[in-house]
């Protein structure tokens, strides 16, 4: 596997925080976005995920919590918040693309 580090952080409400390093950490306030990358080893390639920050009470990430790609392999409450905020991530683009 490949290794870098690397941190990002917003500040401000609806802002974004982008960490291009694999296994980054980023961190955003709420109703931002996070951008994250990672080493996929079954595809054998970098890749990069973004999700939406919420306001610590709806299903959306949390904000000013540090989050790592890679940790949602090994912690199930931060895996299903993750795939969560992806999967509405993706729904809601492929919304916006429908109304173009």
């Amino acid at each position: 596997m490949l290794s870098s580090n690397g941190a990002s952080s917003a500040t401000g409400a609806c802002s974004a925080a982008v960490a291009t390093g694999l296994d980054s950490r980023v961190r955003g306030d709420p109703f931002g976005i996070i951008a994250a990358s990672f080493w996929n080893a079954n595809k054998e390639r970098a890749e990069m995920r973004c999700a939406q920050i919420g306001d610590g009470k709806d299903k959306n990430l949390k904000p000013n919590v540090w989050y790592r790609y890679a940790d949602r392999l090994s912690d199930p409450e931060t895996k299903k918040r993750i795939d969560n905020a992806l999967k509405r991530w993706s729904q809601s683009r492929g919304q916006e693309e429908r109304h173009a």
